[in-house]
């Protein structure tokens, strides 16, 4: 793939890329590739439209049907790759070889989405799979509009148009999530008809100077999770983690530098205003908004039938805490939808929460604090949280490059070799558990430095 690209335009069979095994460069291979690779850039600039902007996996549960006598459980990983001018999807199978099922190329696209075939009152089954796409092709403002088109025959089944610019796009068997700069509207997986639409989003703004603002959510079978601007009292749940860790000495010294230096370049503006005769604008009051709150609800359980009817309305939230001091900016939830890693603005430090939830009101639910895994001193942004489909592994990817990977248990406690060095995941209230007198009850544990 990297001697030509594929993007171009070709006639015939669907492009497959054979897979190849991976080769150890040695110390000359590596310096003579370094000098073409300084030479090419000096003679010739790379085109814009050919750079890959964006990656993802995705898996489709809707797939061609397999030759008799072979059968196949596992879904089709696909890989999704956004260029700087439109986007290609790739089948990766088990053998490796690398076959394009999508090439579009108008426009740069922001957010590609597979949808899952829904759980029931498909109304677009003649039309499955359907992919969820935002670009700047789109009639009207830029990436306000989201086309749901069918990979089957490429027909356009439906398209919404909003006032503002679309983020991303999150879906499952039930419901489809886009959200926005400040806010998120739940559409029927089904139907495409809304739903749900939620305003209360915290407007995290992003640590590395860029201009796009960051909403960060996490969908799992039934629960929705997002960074809601303030602490309710009365829907507050018991538990979550307000303080963070203790900061080492290096991290103290690189805030120091970095408050010194703001407060220099502050006091240059504050003259320069005052030469100018201007007057500075007033901060916004501080008690408006608050970081670090985490809301959890239901989004399933709104539009039920066996809700029973009472005089109260029913309360979608499941869980309302505060999880850090600093803004979120990512989430994620594991398989079971029970367990919730969050990172904040900062990138230092991960909390990893197994919320408990009650069937009266989430100020009667618990969100236990397991862990408190931490990075660097260095601050760095969060690109991505993943959780092994067990929830005894989570990776961390950050924008410098890096990617983290830390042992964890669903029930909290110590990790070794009798919980990480086998196949099964060991029972907490095993026999031997109890026999060699462990402790039932797990406390708070913090990570050094990622395994």
């Amino acid at each position: 793939m990297s001697a030509e690209s594929p993007r171009h335009a070709r006639a015939g069979a669907p492009l497959t890329v054979p897979a190849q095994p991976p080769s150890d460069r040695s110390l000359i291979d590596a310096v003579s590739g370094f000098i073409n690779d300084v030479t090419l850039s000096s003679s010739s600039s790379p085109d814009a439209k050919d750079t890959i902007q964006w990656a993802r996996f995705e898996t489709a549960d809707i797939n061609e049907p397999t030759p008799e006598g072979e059968t196949s459980e596992v879904s089709p990983l696909l890989l999704v790759l956004g260029y700087g001018s439109g986007v290609q999807v790739w089948l990766i199978p088990p053998n490796g070889e690398a076959q394009e099922v999508l090439s579009w190329r108008q426009g740069t696209v922001r957010v590609l989405r597979i949808l899952p075939s829904p759980q029931y009152g498909d109304s677009f089954a003649c039309k499955r799979p359907l992919i969820a796409l935002c670009d700047s092709a789109s009639p009207g403002p830029t990436f306000c509009s989201l086309s749901f088109i069918s990979i089957r025959g490429g027909d356009q089944v439906k398209s919404i148009k909003f006032k503002n610019q679309i983020l991303d796009v999150l879906a499952n068997k039930r419901s489809v999530v886009v959200s926005f700069a400040e806010r998120f509207a739940v559409f029927d997986a089904g139907t495409l008809e809304d739903r749900i639409t939620v305003t209360t989003c915290y407007p995290c703004p992003c640590p590395l100077g860029g201009s796009t603002p960051i909403n960060p959510l996490a969908l799992g079978a039934r629960w929705l999770v997002y960074a809601d601007k303030k602490i309710n009292p009365s829907k507050r749940s018991s538990g979550g983690c307000e303080g963070e860790g203790v900061a080492s000495y290096t991290a103290t010294v690189l805030h120091a530098a970095k408050s010194l230096s703001a407060g220099l370049r502050g006091l240059g503006e504050s003259v320069a205003a005052s030469l100018a005769g201007g007057r500075g604008a007033s901060p916004p009051s501080p008690d408006l908004l608050q970081p670090g709150v985490v809301t959890i609800i239901d989004i399933e359980g709104i539009n039920e039938d066996e809700i029973p009817d009472s005089e109260e309305p029913y309360d979608p939230i499941v869980a309302h805490f505060v999880a850090h001091s600093e803004p979120i900016i990512a989430m994620a939830l594991d398989y079971s939808g029970m367990l919730l890693v969050t990172a904040d603005r900062r990138g230092h430090d991960f909390h990893v929460f197994r919320i408990n939830p009650h069937p009266c009101a989430p100020s009667l639910a618990a969100a236990h604090h397991l862990y408190t895994l931490h990075r660097g001193d260095t601050t760095a942004r969060v690109q991505d949280i993943a959780i092994s489909p067990d929830s005894r592994w989570t990776a961390i990817s950050t924008l410098r490059g890096t990617t983290h990977i830390f042992p964890i248990t669903p029930y909290g406690g110590a990790c070794g070799v009798r919980t990480h060095g086998q196949s099964r995941v060991v029972n907490r209230l095993s026999r031997f558990h109890r026999s060699a007198g462990l402790p039932i009850h797990a406390g708070t544990r913090r990570s050094a430095s990622p395994h």
